[in-house]
């Protein structure tokens, strides 16, 4: 009987210590399965975050293009005045123009210069010093560019004929004023843009108000 009693005690504390293991065990056990959800809400709340930050950055960057795209075509369209207060008209002469930058031109092109118009044979000065480089096309005719010292590039088109090339001085006769090219058998004028730093073309119409 004292055996019985000593082995039914025995087992009955190694049962009440196994149930006290098992439930520390499953108390410990839910309280990592809490501690994971916990961590995996965390996990999943950083990565919605991270991706609604990207979908801002995306955004901002979309309007920063299209801000700047806005930009660069108002800039086209309005122009920006070139020079310093020494900058010459590039028509010697009588002459008259209006703002025709951006006027439809057959083929679906889009003017990209203003006409100065001047009596044939009008000499066509550098603006500024530069390196001109003759440049006859079939829009253009006699066409010419001059890179600034500056740092624009100028573009003339529909000239009677050619004079000075290469390094020129601000003032140096590069042509005449002319209607070659596709302006055949229209009025004699210089066909004339500004490209600011090599760019694409912006409206001269400022420019020629303020210098011409």
């Amino acid at each position: 009987d004292e055996l019985a009693r000593f082995v039914t005690g025995r087992a009955l504390d190694t049962l009440a210590h196994y149930r006290a293991t098992r439930e520390d065990l499953d108390t410990a056990t839910a309280a990592l399965t809490r501690q994971l959800a916990q961590q995996r809400a965390a996990v999943a709340s950083l990565r919605r975050e991270r991706s609604a930050a990207a979908a801002e950055v995306a955004r901002l960057a979309r309007l920063a293009r299209q801000s700047g795209r806005a930009t660069a075509a108002r800039t086209r369209l309005t122009g920006v005045i070139v020079g310093t207060g020494d900058w010459l008209c590039p028509v010697a002469g009588p002459h008259a123009f209006s703002n025709d930058f951006g006027d439809p031109r057959p083929g679906g092109r889009l003017h990209q210069g203003v006409d100065i118009l001047a009596p044939r044979g009008t000499p066509v000065v550098a603006s500024v010093s530069g390196v001109v480089s003759d440049h006859p096309n079939a829009l253009g005719g006699l066409g010419y560019f001059l890179a600034g010292s500056d740092g624009n590039t100028y573009y003339g088109a529909h000239l009677e004929g050619y004079a000075a090339s290469g390094s020129v001085a601000k003032g140096t006769v590069v042509g005449y004023v002319g209607n070659t090219g596709d302006a055949a058998g229209g009025p004699p004028h210089l066909h004339f843009e500004i490209h600011p730093g090599g760019g694409a073309a912006v409206n001269p119409y400022p420019t020629l108000v303020r210098y011409c």
